[in-house]
């Protein structure tokens, strides 16, 4: 049986534990699910986007508010707050995502560019 509530609270215990949230299953897990593809289509019903891409707009919308609030900050440092490994990880996975490197975006932000995922 499908809760709703559940899939609302859904994002919120995503950004919460962003740390340790590296896949959709692991976050289906953390939501209760043994099933991730259930989850991943209960959650696109509800949001209209698919759990992976909530993913990762959640995750490099978390690496920007690191970025913002402490822009001096390593890469090494901010990666491993938003579940990457190291700043190799946080490169491909931001230049993939966004199609520009962590340091253009931190460029941006520090000439006070709004950038939102």
């Amino acid at each position: 049986r499908v809760c709703m509530e559940d899939i609302k609270s859904s994002l919120k215990i995503l950004k919460s534990n962003i740390e340790n949230i590296r896949t959709v299953t692991e976050w289906a897990g953390e939501m209760g699910y043994d099933n991730p593809k259930y989850f991943a289509r209960i959650f696109r019903s509800k949001f209209g986007l698919g759990a992976k891409d909530a993913l990762v707009k959640v995750r490099i919308n978390c690496w920007l508010e690191c970025v913002r609030k402490d822009p001096s900050q390593k890469n090494y440092c901010t990666a491993q707050r938003v579940g990457l490994r190291d700043e190799v990880a946080l490169n491909k996975y931001i230049k993939k995502y966004t199609g520009k490197t962590p340091t253009q975006l931190k460029q941006r932000i520090l000439k006070g560019d709004t950038i939102e995922i």
